[in-house]
């Protein structure tokens, strides 16, 4: 499946309708009506109040955490903010790699500000949702050599662990 880039030129002061000058594949690097597009899985947006209260409450949550519950902490702290903005946020700071996301039990996505370079791997306690980053390079070995026997390259894997911790465990 190929990626195709669409351009919208929004005039500044100018409420939409935006227009659309080119809806085709755009390689990075190259100037679309003097524009420069951005490299591929480069996220750009604007800095605003409540992308900085995103980007600066994740280092201070105790391990991963939903949506909602960043959403609580930043209005716990007085931040005005919806919670669409907040998932907006979360998913423009992850596809920067400022963090890393795994599934909750209940199938929710749940953020973590990033600690460690990519990749890594985490191994999440099912009951509790504690986790620990554990070394899989042997996952990645394996990944790497699967793809290359059927000719693949440049490999993005997702690896998920799960378990019990030690406090539940013997429960």
């Amino acid at each position: 499946m190929s990626k195709i880039t669409i351009i919208i030129l929004i005039k500044p002061g100018k409420p939409f309708p935006a227009t659309i000058v080119a809806c085709r594949r755009v390689h990075a690097g190259r100037r679309v009506q003097g524009v420069p597009m951005p490299e591929r899985n480069q996220v750009t947006v604007r800095s605003t109040r409540q992308a900085k209260a995103v980007a600066e409450v994740l280092p201070t949550l105790p391990g991963f955490r939903s949506a909602p519950e960043i959403h609580a902490a930043l209005r716990g702290a007085g931040e005005r903010i919806g919670l669409a903005t907040v998932y907006r946020q979360l998913r423009v700071l992850t596809g920067q790699g400022s963090v890393d996301t795994i599934r909750g039990v209940g199938g929710e996505m749940l953020y973590r500000h990033r600690r460690v370079s990519p990749p890594h791997y985490h191994l999440a306690c099912r009951a509790c949702g504690v986790s620990v980053e554990v070394d899989a390079s042997e996952v990645r070995r394996w990944a790497e050599r699967v793809a290359a026997q059927a000719g693949f390259t440049s490999v993005a894997d997702t690896v998920q662990l799960s378990g019990l911790c030690p406090l539940h465990a013997g429960r």
